[in-house]
């Protein structure tokens, strides 16, 4: 279970009572908690969502804090989207095709196979340019 990006206060670490995701959209509000006594945080037309207008944001620890911080986030960043296009890449490409004709991977790609069986065969024919059918 990943944790939300965001500020949270109350309720429990996957489900704050009152949370600003880091996007600062659709934050959330609940009724009650173990934390804090119940009763609504919202107007009653809001119901238990909402959309920031304006934000106050005041930072403790000064600007060598704050700088360092925010090289963190970047060196984080720029290592999880390494990580990210580590996954997306396809070393043993011949493998990865053997696997999706065998079926080991479910997939469509090859479903023409099974159609075509029994009819002539034919190949490449480099030297005449064409198809040549195989009988």
């Amino acid at each position: 279970c990943s944790l939300p990006n965001g500020l949270g206060f109350g309720g429990t670490l996957d489900h704050p009572r009152f949370f600003i995701p880091e996007t600062l959209e659709h934050g959330s509000a609940d009724f009650m908690d173990r934390s804090f006594e119940s009763g609504d945080l919202l107007s009653t037309d809001a119901r238990d969502t909402f959309d920031i207008a304006h934000i106050e944001v005041w930072g403790v620890g000064g600007t060598d804090v704050i700088e360092a911080a925010l090289v963190a986030r970047e060196d984080h960043r720029t290592l999880e989207q390494a990580v990210l296009e580590r996954a997306r890449t396809v070393s043993d490409k011949q493998a990865f095709v053997s696997d999706l004709q065998s079926g080991l991977i479910p997939n469509r790609l090859y479903t023409h196979t099974k159609d075509v069986r029994g009819r002539q065969e034919f190949r490449v024919d480099e030297k005449h340019g064409g198809y040549v059918v195989e009988e």
